[in-house]
Formats: C-alpha cells, structure tokens, sequence
C-alpha cells in the first residue's frame, strides 16, 4: 500500500509540498491558503463521498472539514505529514457527523441480499446493443463494494476505504483514525 503522499506532484523542482503551503499560509499568504485548499479539497470530498455516498451530503462534509482545516491550522505541528493531519480532521469529522442518506436506510448485510436475490431476474434482456460482459463485471463488483460498505459501521468502513480504497499504508492509516495499527488491520 501507498504511504500518504505529501502533496507534491512528482520529484525535483514544481510546486510547494502541503507543509510548504501550510508554513506560508500561517505566515499571512493569502495565495498559499487558496493553493492549499485547492490541492486538498478533492481529496477530502472524495474521502467523504465514500463514507457517506451522496454527492450533496458529501459537499456539505467537505466544507466543514476545510473550514475545520483552515480555521486549525495553527495546530499543524509537523509531526505526521499534511495529508495524514488533513485527513485525521476528516475522519474525526466524518465518524460523528450526523446519519447521512444512505445509512439512514438502516441497509444490513440480510437485507441488501436479499435485494440482490430480488434483483436478480430469469428474464431475457431487452433487445438492443450487446452488453460489454467486462463492463457488467466492473458495475456488479463496485455495486457490491457500495453495499458492503453502507452496511458496515462508520469505524470498519473507515478502515476499508483508507486501507484498500485510498491505499494509506497501515500505520499511516492508524494514524489518521488514531488507534493502534493492530486495531486498524483488526477493522481493516
């Protein structure tokens, strides 16, 4: 798995790393704060996309955690990188934040089987073009990742998307939901 990377876009010389941007904005840098915003907020909206699967709750979280973000950055000490601050912020955000749509459906693993059993049909498809057997294949397989992870708890899927989604190492990860890595591999 990948370690957080520290914001910069390649090696040598390019743009500032996020602790670079971070340095200038606690200094006064307007421009920094807008950069620095700009490289971390997809980021964030992607991480809270897929702990609570609706893009407008989605946006809503985002903002909350940058403005969570900027408005403490003060208490960025350098100790773990950026990113891994960044996101520790949002998942705090994002493990208390109030139930979004999709878990307000109360979806168990016994239910969304059965919604697939339901779901699964004998009947011939409609004519038309062919289907791209590949392309089926992918949409089931992320249909089921959508389901597996809307019945988990916010903890365990926390852990899946920062583990096998996002890729953060184990003790990075741990970091951010600031527990153990023993814990995190346990939940992962």
């Amino acid at each position: 798995m990948n370690k957080v990377s520290d914001g910069r876009e390649g090696a040598g010389p390019g743009p500032p790393s996020l602790e670079e941007l971070a340095a200038r904005v606690r200094d006064g840098d307007r421009s920094a704060l807008e950069d620095l915003v700009a490289r971390i907020q997809d980021r964030v909206y992607n991480l809270a996309l897929r702990m609570l699967w609706h893009p407008e709750d989605a946006r809503d979280a985002t903002q909350e955690i940058l403005i969570r973000v900027v408005t403490h950055l003060g208490t960025f000490r350098g100790e773990s990188a950026f990113l891994t601050w960044v996101y520790r912020i949002a998942a705090n955000y994002l493990l208390t934040a109030r139930v979004g749509r999709l878990e307000a459906q109360r979806l168990t693993f016994e239910r969304f089987g059965q919604d697939l059993d339901e779901g699964l049909s004998d009947l011939p498809l409609a004519p038309g073009p062919p289907i791209d057997e590949a392309l089926l294949i992918e949409e089931v397989k992320i249909g089921c990742t959508l389901g597996m992870l809307s019945c988990m708890d916010r903890p365990h899927r926390l852990a899946y998307i920062l583990g096998e989604i996002l890729e953060i190492d184990g003790p990075e990860a741990a970091r951010i939901m600031k527990i153990d890595t023993a814990t995190f591999r346990k939940r992962l």
